[in-house]
């Protein structure tokens, strides 16, 4: 995909909101902080708001013909960023550091310039990240069959009276 000037200019648009949202105020320990952080802080509505924002930029991505995989790592990025922001008071500190708009912004910035190397990177990404949750979702598994396993033979063991 080459880069025009229109796409130039969303980016620009793109890169501008995502300053506004993760980087707007510097503050006197050397970290800008944006509006995501603020209005994150409202409880249950300030995330929705955050992250109808965040969406904007995977919308405009798309729309520049972003392919699936860095799409999907740019969702990623702002689940991760509201997972964090989750969490009380650390989340709150964590969603200053994690900056998906701007990590998405550059993410398409990339996929601009290089589109095979961006989508294989995502790609990579992605299916790593399956691959650990398919893992860990089958030792989890693993571990419930074994355990409710152990509990029957423990509680057969008791009813038959070979356990004192």
């Amino acid at each position: 995909m080459s880069e025009n000037s229109s796409d130039r200019r969303k980016i620009e648009d793109l890169a501008t909101l995502a300053t506004f949202l993760d980087s707007r105020f510097p503050t006197p320990f050397g970290i800008r902080i944006g509006w995501d952080g603020i209005i994150g802080l409202i409880p249950g509505i300030g995330s929705v708001i955050t992250t109808a924002l965040s969406a904007i930029i995977v919308f405009q991505g798309i729309q520049l013909g972003a392919s699936a995989f860095v799409v999907l790592r740019m969702i990623l990025n702002i689940v991760i960023d509201d997972v964090i922001g989750a969490v009380p008071f650390f989340g709150w500190i964590g969603d200053f550091f994690w900056k998906s708009n701007e990590k998405n912004v550059r993410l398409l910035e990339a996929y601009l310039v290089s589109p095979v190397t961006t989508n294989r990177n995502s790609r990579l990404l992605i299916g790593g990240l399956v691959g650990v949750a398919f893992f860990a979702i089958s030792a989890l598994l693993l571990f419930a069959g074994l355990l409710t396993y152990m509990t029957v033979l423990y509680i057969y063991t008791l009813a038959s009276g070979h356990l004192k």
